[in-house]
């Protein structure tokens, strides 16, 4: 199988994956990368394909900041970050809001600086003043604490943060969470207050894991291997509902608040996500064009950095007949974004080599992009 990607700043990836009655799936994904500055995103060198999750420290225990790239599907688009607050024009203070706004989304976090439960009934402390304090889920509402007879109790909506337990007085001068929603201010430990951050909720986590499905003696009985009947795909939505937008398709209005060192408002627009076609030949010369559409943007202003994510994916067919069999090994080429259009229409008919371009290619060298038929003077479009 033949990958020809038509960009210098795209990488793409091929595997396989099973959605829950079983059918196997072809999955590509996309990734690019761009330098935001106000009023415009630059693209660079793409960030790689990431395989398994990352943390902000030991994984399993510590906030997770990004997953796999690797799911099938996502029925929206997942706004993530990786990101600090920052104390405007580098002045300490006790008390900020951060956030973001893309099109109609906006989220927005308040922010203390560091402070603890006071007496046995867990009074609110003072803040500290802080010039930075990192937007995981770490420094959120939650926790797990052992308990005096050596069980323990954790928060299940987020069991690595801080300044939640059902006892107040076992609290006393313990770290109160950093991070809260801003109309919603925490003044109890034992009160059910949704964690607020910007990163990754983590799959076994609460609300996210109950969309995973049940998992008893019935499904072990008559499904295992595969997903349960009431698994649902909103499982693979890494972001919590509110940093969930519909697939954007470029050109939308970013904001981003106290976010970025020294720069209280970070304004720029989305680069067009949507000229990123992908084609499918087969070996039976049948093209199939699957809607890759963007469904992850990973935001890292430290480094003034956006990374999109693009999926698609095709049904593989099995069957004992050849006309309607499809099946990894039948995918020939992967085409993604423009490559020389001339080299494509005879890749697609079986030629040996393309046969209208100035410079004499053979088919079965990787295509050439809209770039490098610009440069060497071909006169003949790149597909679209």
């Amino acid at each position: 199988m033949e990958l020809a990607i038509g960009s210098k700043y795209l990488i793409a990836d091929v595997t396989t994956a099973l959605d829950k009655t079983g059918q196997e799936h072809l999955l590509i994904v996309v990734k690019g990368s761009w330098h935001f500055a106000n009023g415009r995103a630059k693209p660079i060198q793409a960030m790689p394909h990431q395989f398994g999750d990352m943390h902000s420290g030991k994984a399993g225990i510590s906030a997770p900041l990004y997953e796999s790239d690797f799911v099938l599907h996502k029925p929206r688009c997942d706004v993530l970050f990786d990101a600090r607050a920052y104390a405007p024009e580098g002045k300490p203070v006790r008390e900020l809001l951060a956030g973001f706004q893309i099109g109609q989304q906006q989220k927005i976090v308040r922010i203390h600086g560091p402070r603890h439960w006071q007496g046995n009934q867990a009074s609110v402390g003072a803040a500290e003043e802080f010039l930075e304090m990192p937007l995981h889920y770490g420094y959120a509402f939650g926790g797990t604490r052992t308990l005096q007879d050596g069980t323990s109790e954790s928060y299940t909506m987020n069991p690595v943060g801080c300044g939640f337990s059902t006892d107040p007085a076992a609290l006393e001068n313990q770290p109160m969470p950093n991070l809260e929603a801003p109309n919603q201010a925490i003044t109890r430990p034992d009160v059910a207050y949704p964690p607020m951050a910007l990163s990754v909720q983590a799959r076994n986590w609460l609300p996210r894991r109950s969309l995973s499905g049940t998992y008893d003696a019935a499904w072990k009985r008559d499904i295992f291997p595969f997903l349960p009947e009431d698994f649902d795909v909103r499982f693979h939505q890494a972001a919590p509902i509110d940093q969930q937008i519909d697939y954007p398709k470029g050109g939308e209005e970013v904001m981003l608040w106290n976010l970025m060192r020294n720069t209280p408002e970070m304004r720029f627009k989305l680069p067009r996500f949507d000229k990123v076609p992908i084609r499918i030949l087969m070996r039976n010369f049948v093209v199939e064009e699957p809607v890759a559409v963007v469904d992850t943007l990973f935001f890292e202003p430290d480094q003034a950095r956006l990374t999109a994510v693009w999926r698609a994916s095709m049904p593989l067919i099995a069957s004992s007949n050849p006309a309607t069999r499809r099946q990894l090994p039948d995918v020939s080429t992967i085409v993604i974004a423009g490559v020389c259009k001339n080299w494509w229409e005879a890749k697609m008919v079986g030629a040996e080599g393309c046969m209208n371009c100035a410079k004499q290619r053979s088919t079965l060298e990787t295509a050439p992009s809209e770039e490098e038929c610009q440069q060497e003077g071909v006169q003949h479009d790149a597909i679209q």
